[in-house]
């Protein structure tokens, strides 16, 4: 934790991203958290996980920027457009990037004709979990 500036910037808004920037703050860490979603740890259980992820963020001083986006990480500073479409810049000693979930139906569709039949399922449709990726699969795999 030394090696970590005092004011960092989390980008990314799904769990590992909401759970990173509480552990810095809970650890003394000044925290600002960009993400493209209206909510953090939209990826949790929404009927508990979500609501607690967000509250403890809010508890702990997470600053967070719902419905954002990234346009520049440089050294000391990162830029982002709000959700009103200004552009900000976020001086930093750190930054964390925790991805993001993004389909790249082009990439799965480049195998289109590999086979017979062809089905897209998971993260090349939809972005999500394991579990709604094996959700999708199974629903797939019934219509077959």
């Amino acid at each position: 934790m030394d090696k970590i500036g005092k004011n960092v910037v989390v980008i990314g808004g799904a769990s590992t991203a909401a759970e990173a920037a509480c552990y810095l703050a809970e650890n003394g860490k000044n925290v600002t958290e960009i993400c493209r979603q209206g909510r953090i740890a939209y990826d949790l259980n929404p009927i508990r996980s979500i609501g607690y992820m967000n509250s403890l963020a809010v508890k702990l001083g997470v600053k967070v920027k719902k419905n954002a986006q990234t346009l520049k990480i440089e050294p000391g500073r990162v830029t982002f457009r709000n959700a009103h479409g200004v552009e900000r810049v976020l001086e930093c000693d750190d930054v964390v990037v925790t991805g993001g979930f993004a389909p790249n139906a082009a990439a799965a569709i480049a195998f289109a004709q590999a086979a017979p039949e062809f089905y897209m399922i998971g993260d090349c449709r939809q972005p999500g979990t394991m579990r709604h990726a094996i959700r999708d699969a199974y629903a797939v795999a019934m219509q077959i």
